[in-house]
């Protein structure tokens, strides 16, 4: 989906007509918001532009990672191994970042932009409550590893 946004966006920046706008909708839950002066369309643009380019490479690089947990399920691998622990962890973490991270490169990046004003806004993203989610389950993931150690120790 970020792909697809990104891609739109670099089309739309590059062959734009001066009657282009674009409204950033808010993911999420939105916690503050503040604005001195209203920022102008290409300021919008180029700033949505600058942070859905690397969010979108990142969901594809986590989405891409997250495909190799589901291939060792097919593999009929336990899924209570080191590697897919570390791979969920990391990959919950990345997502948590990505639950906050954007709104608040956007804000830094169209308050730079802006000649005279501020925008700031701070949401949290349904990406952090996933990432959440996901390392809660990468600690089941460790708890299963220590019970099927346990349980090869007494064996």
């Amino acid at each position: 989906m970020y792909t697809f946004m990104t891609g739109l966006l670099l089309v739309m920046y590059f062959f734009q007509d001066h009657s282009f706008s674009i409204n950033v909708p808010v993911s999420g839950f939105g916690l503050f918001k503040a604005t001195l002066n209203s920022p102008v369309k290409e300021d919008l643009l180029l700033a949505g532009l600058l942070v859905n380019v690397p969010v979108g490479i990142t969901y594809t690089i986590v989405f891409f990672k997250g495909s190799r947990f589901f291939k060792s399920l097919v593999q009929n691998q336990t899924p209570f191994s080191k590697d897919n622990k570390k791979l969920i962890s990391r990959i919950s973490i990345v997502l948590m970042i990505l639950g906050l991270a954007p709104s608040l490169m956007y804000s830094i990046i169209l308050s730079y932009l802006m000649t005279n004003g501020y925008y700031m806004r701070f949401d949290i993203g349904v990406s952090f409550v996933v990432g959440a989610i996901l390392y809660c389950v990468s600690e089941v993931i460790n708890y299963g590893l220590e019970l099927q150690q346990f349980s090869d120790d007494a064996v």
